[in-house]
């Protein structure tokens, strides 16, 4: 009987030469998915597009303030329109629903595919940058798996033509990218820029699809003093150091507002043009 014990305390994890095995397992295992990210990414992504493939769409035709509303209005827009004639429920839903409607339609992509291919899109796109934080793909990699297969993405509800199911990764997306632009200030280069003014146009959309846009801006607001505080930390807290980077995170944020209102304000415009109501 001793001996049994001995056999069984020695092939514990505790002996330090399976620990060493082990740990170089988890190593190569990591290592493997660094350098197959992508390959990997790509075959959740088809998997998921599979899954979702698969779910019928269906619409309550009668439905005047979501699923006939939307596809009615997308109908004015590709003829020309607008939003169509003016009546009680034109200005009863914020527009770029129905703008995502007309696109997809012009390129000739099933809708719900197009929702999801966005999804997806936005949350790899986030994914991959808590990979990159965390230094190790394989974290970004896990993380993008349990976004592809959220089980809310099977709800009956999300295969109507209702705004949830754009609304989401509008939401993934507007937090890659704030993460992207917010959490480095101190990054520099036409490429920051650039994602800024992209990100401005973004929100503008994620504003106009439903009314509590207002909700995510105390997470924004997060990140960005979250932004302030790491880079400070790396440079060292120097004095001086603080307040140019305070300064630097309200240009980007600056810049990202303006291009914002703009887009916004260009919805406004056009219904001003059609329906004299700036809205």
């Amino acid at each position: 009987m001793p001996s049994i014990v001995r056999i069984i305390m020695q092939t514990t994890p505790t002996d330090p030469i399976i620990s060493r095995q082990a740990d170089g397992m988890t190593a190569r295992l990591a290592r493997h998915l660094d350098r197959r990210f992508w390959l990997y990414a790509a075959l959740i992504g088809v998997l998921s597009l599979w899954l979702r493939d698969g779910l019928p769409l269906w619409v309550i035709a009668d439905a005047g303030h979501d699923d006939q509303l939307f596809l009615r209005q997308a109908n004015a827009i590709l003829q020309g329109q607008w939003l169509g004639a003016y009546d009680w429920v034109t200005h009863a839903k914020p527009p770029f629903y129905s703008i995502f409607i007309a696109i997809v339609f012009v390129l000739s992509v099933p809708l719900k595919i197009a929702e999801h291919t966005a999804y997806l899109i936005t949350g790899l796109c986030l994914a991959h940058y808590i990979g990159q934080r965390a230094q190790a793909k394989a974290i970004g990699l896990a993380c993008f798996a349990m976004i592809a297969f959220c089980p809310v993405l099977w709800h009956p509800e999300l295969q109507r033509v209702i705004r949830e199911g754009l609304y989401m990764p509008q939401t993934l997306g507007v937090f890659a990218l704030a993460a992207y632009c917010f959490l480095a200030p101190g990054r520099t280069g036409w490429r920051r820029w650039l994602v800024l003014l992209f990100f401005g146009l973004f929100f503008a959309g994620f504003w106009i699809t439903r009314e509590e846009g207002i909700w995510l801006v105390p997470s924004l607001v997060l990140l960005a003093i979250s932004g302030i505080i790491i880079d400070w930390h790396a440079m060292g807290q120097t004095p001086g150091t603080l307040w140019a980077i305070t300064k630097r995170q309200a240009l980007n944020i600056s810049l990202m507002v303006v291009v914002m209102i703009m887009g916004v304000m260009s919805v406004g415009a056009l219904n001003w043009a059609y329906y004299d109501s700036f809205r």
